[in-house]
């Protein structure tokens, strides 16, 4: 074989492989893979969020910490305390509202043609985001970020069973003359007994993300696996053609 017809034999497997790109890239599973492997992202960037704000209240509720962290002479340092509270809590808010909104655009961009799974996620979605508890962990995202940061303090209780316990509360009159509330959100400030135990909140709001993106991902990788699995057939077909160069 002269070195012409090599030439000619590297020119058509190229042009092979550029036909099988362009194959995969408009084939209908290319843009929900890479949607999803986006939403994932998003997701990630949450759960980030979620883990250093809880782990941050958490630690500064152990019995060490409690007496460190509220001694008189120490009021520089729990100064310092609300600061890193008020930052992350900041950051926390925000990725709420950023997996909520990409979450439904990635829904709507590919909404599975299953009509029992479209039901399932109306449902679910009441359940996880439309809940006076919930519409007030979003609101607070539009509240922090469009008129001040909401007002931390520290509470320092003890009793005979537990001992001494420190926690961070948001201050419920201070929030309740906010005016970006909505009808539930402003519900749930209406009917709260007392000040918001912060650490309380946002586990059970994280909990509900945490299950609801559980079912998101089975019930929409399910709907679209026909599509997905067509794609990462293309791809390794594609992957083996280099080894022939």
């Amino acid at each position: 074989m002269g070195l012409g017809e090599d030439r000619d034999d590297a020119a058509q497997r190229l042009r092979a492989i550029e036909e099988l790109r362009k194959t995969i890239t408009s084939s209908p599973g290319w843009p929900i893979r890479r949607d999803f492997h986006a939403l994932a992202r998003t997701y990630r960037l949450f759960l980030g969020n979620d883990r250093e704000l809880r782990a941050f209240l958490s630690t500064k509720a152990d019995v060490q910490e409690v007496f460190e962290l509220w001694d008189l002479k120490n009021t520089e340092g729990f100064e310092q305390f609300l600061d890193e509270v008020d930052r992350l809590l900041h950051n926390y808010v925000a990725a709420v509202c950023t997996v909520r909104d990409h979450t439904r655009n990635v829904w709507k961009a590919h909404m599975p043609s299953v009509v029992t799974v479209q039901a399932e996620y109306g449902e679910r979605i009441d359940e996880t985001f439309v809940t006076p508890q919930a519409q007030f962990v979003q609101r607070l995202r539009n509240y922090t970020l469009h008129e001040r940061l909401p007002v931390a303090r520290g509470h320092l209780s003890w009793n005979r069973e537990s001992g001494h316990r420190s926690r961070v509360i948001l201050d419920l009159e201070q929030l309740r003359r906010g005016k970006r509330w909505t009808g539930p959100a402003r519900q749930y400030l209406d009917e709260a007994s007392g000040d918001i135990d912060l650490l309380d909140l946002v586990d059970s709001y994280s909990n509900l993300v945490v299950d609801f993106n559980g079912w998101f991902g089975r019930a929409f990788l399910g709907a679209h696996l026909n599509a997905i699995e067509e794609v990462e057939r293309l791809e390794l077909q594609l992957r083996s053609m280099y080894p022939k160069f």
